[in-house]
């Protein structure tokens, strides 16, 4: 006999077919009870290092700067996933303003009388 509790950490599953709520602690059907039609298969786990399109679902390796199969950028990624901007560094008290990047100007010539 079997004590361990059944494993309800997915939730319920949706038929696709008939949009009834699958409520099925101890196994995964491959069928709907009601109307008998397939269900899909649960999604394999990515390899370490790998993560999916949101765009397209093509796995990409996460190092990369744009997807391989639709082209989505890294920003247009992490807007799909609406993935927070990362904060910039908090500003010191009393230092100076930001200024733009510019080279300082050497110092003027005299002006001609």
């Amino acid at each position: 006999m079997c004590f361990r509790p059944p494993d309800v950490t997915t939730g319920p599953l949706m038929c696709p077919e008939c949009g009834k709520k699958i409520v099925s602690p101890n196994f995964t059907p491959v069928a709907c009870p009601f109307c008998k039609a397939p269900l899909p298969s649960e999604p394999e786990p990515l390899a370490p290092g790998m993560v999916k399109c949101p765009k397209c679902g093509e796995v990409n390796p996460i190092t990369t700067k744009t997807c391989s199969g639709c082209g989505a950028s890294e920003a247009e990624i992490a807007l799909e996933l609406k993935i927070p901007k990362k904060p910039s560094a908090p500003r010191m008290p009393g230092a100076a303003p930001k200024m733009p990047n510019m080279a300082p100007k050497p110092p003027g010539a005299p002006p001609k009388a």
